[in-house]
């Protein structure tokens, strides 16, 4: 959803495109063309794989409290802002070819 909703904002406000119209600028995308597949340069099919487990572990964040959390609605949204924060964060550091540190230490 959060991919979804980031990707309308993207191409309506900031790049005054059409939602219709592809492109390549979703986060598991650039996860693959410029993290993975550039330091596996042999490995295209691996590194494809590899791209969702990123975004697997990026949604734990929010899924596992929530989890043991159910009823504080403040807590919740909470930890619905930090994963905002983090997606907002690791987009941004992708797009501008600066691989998180996290993402260099899991090395999957």
């Amino acid at each position: 959803v959060s991919e979804t909703i980031f990707s309308i904002y993207r191409r309506i406000v900031h790049q005054k495109k059409h939602l219709g119209h592809p492109d390549a600028l979703h986060l598991h995308s650039l996860i693959y063309r410029r993290i993975l597949r550039h330091n596996n340069a042999g490995m295209t099919l691996d590194a494809n794989s590899k791209s969702s487990l990123y975004l697997w572990l990026m949604s734990l964040l929010p899924t596992i409290p929530s989890l043991f959390i159910i009823e504080s609605t403040k807590y919740l949204i909470t930890w619905l802002i930090l994963y905002l924060v983090l997606y907002i964060y690791v987009y941004k550091s992708v797009v501008l070819f600066k691989t998180p540190k996290l993402f260099k230490q899991l090395r999957l």
